[in-house]
């Protein structure tokens, strides 16, 4: 059965309603866009901890093969410079320490396990976690660039 009630809205009512509205559909505009910017910088992260896990076989394949584009593994190496540097002239025992760990992991030979990098630093296999994560996050800035939206939601 087909109701032919008829509502009459007044004007503050239908204000109410839009204002409710838009208000709705921002946050949710608000909530996915922040939704795909941590799932970027989560990518970005994977891809740089990718990165440094295949780095030394990178070296080893750009130099067999002379015709690659060189200039991404030059910039990853001029980006693990400016990190180191910038890592060993903090006054933050930390900084030096994400460093030291990074380099331990991925850049030398042997690499080396989070035990036997927190039995070189004497600090826990937790604390060689939390280093690499962060040590992640702040490379894979530098070998991707920064992203200004995450700037402001932060």
């Amino acid at each position: 059965m087909k109701s032919d009630t008829e509502y009459i809205l007044t004007n503050s009512e239908i204000k109410e309603i839009v204002t409710l509205a838009a208000a709705e559909a921002i946050k949710a505009y608000k909530t996915a866009a922040h939704d795909d910017l941590m799932e970027r910088t989560e990518r970005r992260i994977s891809a740089t901890k990718k990165l440094l896990q295949n780095y030394k076989k990178y070296i080893v394949i750009a130099n067999a093969v002379p015709e690659l584009n060189q200039e991404q593994l030059k910039h990853v190496e001029r980006m693990l410079t400016v990190y180191k540097n910038r890592c060993l002239s903090s006054h933050k025992q930390e900084a030096r320490r994400r460093w030291r760990v990074i380099e331990l992991t991925h850049l030398t030979e042997p690499e080396h396990t989070h035990k036997e990098v927190a039995q070189i630093v004497y600090c826990s296999t937790r604390t060689i976690d939390f280093d690499l994560q962060k040590a992640y996050k702040e490379l894979s800035d530098l070998f991707f660039g920064i992203d200004f939206q995450m700037l402001l939601l932060e």
